[in-house]
């Protein structure tokens, strides 16, 4: 990903801020890695994105997390220090929000301390909406960790040229 300036974000710090935000927020150690080939991973049934509007460049972008259940009940159970058999739907859904939003946030931090960004409340991404998100915008960056048989994956998607795509995410 660029900032606004047309420099690249290097990659291995946003690693490894990835990294330390999924500590912050589950107690676990991971570790994220840039994706060098940006192929759409699938949808997963905890996807939520974050609306950003970098207005100095005059672009749009979704910043999206793609969570399994799994990842989304370690989480909760974390952030609220209830079991997971405890959980209900709802807090699973806070914490979802709460992981896109300082995931995404963190991302976005490393793009400039000179760019005006603004930033939409997190948000459940449908199935649809996702599938076009990744096919009719630009994928920018992709990172992914993996953890046993848990994968989570936080993608940046230029919409800036689809307005169908900004249309459906606002």
């Amino acid at each position: 990903m660029t900032n606004p300036t047309g420099d690249l974000v290097d990659p291995q710090v946003i690693s490894a801020t990835l990294a330390k935000s999924w500590k912050f927020l589950s107690g676990e150690d991971r570790e994220f890695k840039a994706l060098d080939s940006i192929t759409p991973p699938e949808y997963q049934e905890h996807t939520y994105y974050l609306p950003v509007e970098v207005e100095d460049a005059g672009k749009r972008y979704a910043v999206s997390v793609l969570l399994h259940r799994s990842d989304a009940t370690v989480v909760a159970s974390f952030m609220f220090g209830m079991e997971p058999s405890e959980l209900s739907e709802a807090d699973l859904q806070d914490a979802c929000g709460e992981i896109c939003n300082v995931m995404s946030s963190r991302h976005l931090l490393k793009l400039s301390n000179e760019a005006r960004i603004t930033l939409g409340m997190p948000k459940y991404l449908h199935k649809q909406t996702y599938l076009e998100t990744i096919t009719q915008g630009q994928l920018e960056a992709a990172y992914q960790s993996t953890l046993g048989d848990r994968t989570v994956y936080v993608l940046v998607c230029d919409l800036t040229a689809s307005t169908h795509v900004q249309a459906a995410i606002d």
